[in-house]
């Protein structure tokens, strides 16, 4: 679940020759995660969670979901927040383009992709894509939201091949949009789309909308 939090063995190692108190270590790991705090940390910690509830009642933390809690200072980075809930999902398609900068909104349902093998109940408000294993690692990379947390995303080559390949599950003036923005870009790079496009078996769809008339 912590994947992006940072308390590895050579951090708390250092707290703790320290000998700071409980609270001084919650307040040292907040601080290196953007005011970040869960309750499996305390766990991995032998720290008590009844730490958390007396932080609360005096107002330095709040709860902002199930064993997640931020300073009551921070703004709470939503998509930042869903990742630390479940860690067997990449962020894609519309929900990584906006993580890219590329497009400004994103509808209150998240774009995620996981293995046909993987079901939670948790996701199943949101836009779920399934791809085999072989292809879910394909672009996959740790991309920092506005917030500057890092979250799991595919790159926005992957995304493009994504959003051709389920264009029928957006609006087709959603997809042509972004798809005409992406080829106007500086930062266009057909190559590595059509190299993405050949592992994920789909380069002929790809090659042929990308330079089909407009």
């Amino acid at each position: 679940m912590d994947i992006f939090f940072v308390y590895d063995k050579i951090i708390i190692e250092v707290l703790m020759k320290k000998k700071k108190d409980n609270l001084d270590i919650i307040f040292d790991l907040m601080k290196k995660n953007n005011g970040y705090i869960t309750s499996s940390m305390l766990d991995s910690l032998s720290i008590h969670r009844m730490y958390l509830q007396m932080l609360i009642k005096k107002n330095y933390i709040r709860k902002v979901d199930k064993g997640i809690y931020i300073d009551v200072n921070v703004v709470n980075d939503k998509i930042y927040t869903f990742s630390l809930r479940n860690d067997h999902f990449i962020y894609s398609h519309f929900t990584a383009l906006f993580i890219h900068k590329f497009i400004n909104t994103i509808k209150n349902e998240y774009d995620i992709t996981v293995t046909n093998d993987y079901h939670n109940p948790t996701l199943k408000n949101n836009n779920i894509f399934y791809v085999n294993e072989d292809n879910y690692l394909i672009g996959r990379k740790k991309f920092k939201t506005n917030h500057g947390n890092y979250v799991l995303c595919y790159d926005l080559e992957r995304t493009i091949c994504d959003i051709i390949r389920s264009r029928k599950r957006f609006l087709e003036k959603d997809v042509n949009k972004v798809i005409d923005k992406y080829l106007r870009s500086p930062n266009c790079n057909l190559d590595k789309v059509y190299n993405y496009a050949k592992k994920l078996n789909i380069y002929n769809e790809v090659y042929n909308y990308l330079n089909r008339e407009r």
